[in-house]
């Protein structure tokens, strides 16, 4: 233990001290090791090296040097060039050129990683086995995110937010935040006169949302916390639902109002009237349910048809 000028003892440094064995038996145990000052500024100095030697390679070699935030119209093109390829060959193309044509910063890499790998979905979607449905489409994604994060099995749940000016999805949401507030009250008023056809459940929430007032249940991050936050009962939307605004001259649906159909629960014939007609697929795709897919969506409510829901 050290003595302070005074002459008494130095509390503090034996507590570093402490905390230094107690975070050295920790690194032990995990099988890892704490580095020394000067291990860890040989580490440091030895990693800036190595990255002037790329620089100096990506020089000699014609690179661009990029800048996240001063290169997006350039990191713009990629995604666009992604979108459009429609080949294996294509899409292997732009990822050779993303990598070799430019000397990445700590951001744009991400874009190029993204892109490649955007472009390579949409090429394999493009071929004949391709073609996916949209719930097709949703599957991949949580595939993807999966082994690329290396997600274990537990549940997890992508938010909607938007899903906030429906309220046949209350029972989804607690909190937002400000920012996502302020988001919200603007898409409200959007909605208001760009689909005035709305369901007058839907219709309701988005002018009180407008207005600046949210669900009594929902907490807003920042706002006032005197706000009442019990939820209440999810409002019975059952009633008459027209799907569509216009039909084709065989008489299937050709455009759907989303906003009608959204705001009330389907039967099990209806839900397979909308996922043919939309996605022009079968029965048998995989439904995408909060991070989860399946091939059968068996607890959806079947008392509306003699049917399961297949």
């Amino acid at each position: 233990m050290s003595e302070t000028t005074n002459g008494t003892p130095d509390d503090t440094t034996n507590g570093d001290d402490d905390l230094i064995q107690m975070i050295e038996s920790i690194a032990h145990e995990l099988g890892a090791e704490v580095l020394s000052d000067e291990q860890l500024a040989g580490l440091i100095e030895s990693g800036e090296r190595q990255a002037m030697e790329r620089d100096d390679q990506a020089r000699s070699e014609g690179r661009r040097f990029m800048d996240e935030e001063t290169d997006t119209e350039l990191i713009d093109t990629w995604w666009a060039d992604a979108k459009g390829c429609r080949s294996v060959e294509d899409a292997a193309a732009l990822a050779h050129r993303l990598i070799s044509d430019y000397r990445h910063d700590y951001g744009t890499i991400c874009h190029a990683i993204g892109a490649a790998s955007y472009a390579m979905a949409e090429a394999m979607n493009a071929s004949p086995s391709g073609h996916i449905t949209n719930f097709q489409a949703g599957a991949v994604q949580w595939m993807w995110l999966r082994h690329w994060n290396q997600w274990e099995s537990e549940p997890r749940r992508l938010v909607e937010y938007n899903d906030v000016l429906y309220p046949q999805y209350d029972e989804r949401f607690s909190a937002i935040s400000g920012e996502t507030a302020d988001w919200l009250r603007e898409r409200a008023a959007a909605n208001l006169v760009g689909s005035p056809h709305a369901h007058p459940n839907v219709a309701a929430r988005w002018r009180e949302i407008a207005a600046g007032r949210f669900p009594a249940f929902l907490h807003i991050e920042g706002a006032a916390t005197d706000r009442p936050t019990t939820r209440p009962a999810a409002p019975s939307l059952r009633g008459p639902r027209p799907m569509s605004e216009t039909t084709n001259t065989n008489g299937s649906s050709d455009q759907h109002d989303f906003d009608r159909f959204m705001a009330e629960p389907m039967t099990a014939d209806e839900y397979r009237l909308i996922h043919r007609t939309i996605y022009g697929c079968n029965d048998d795709h995989p439904i995408q349910i909060d991070g989860a897919f399946s091939f059968a969506a068996t607890d959806r409510p079947t008392t509306d048809s003699t049917e399961g829901e297949g």
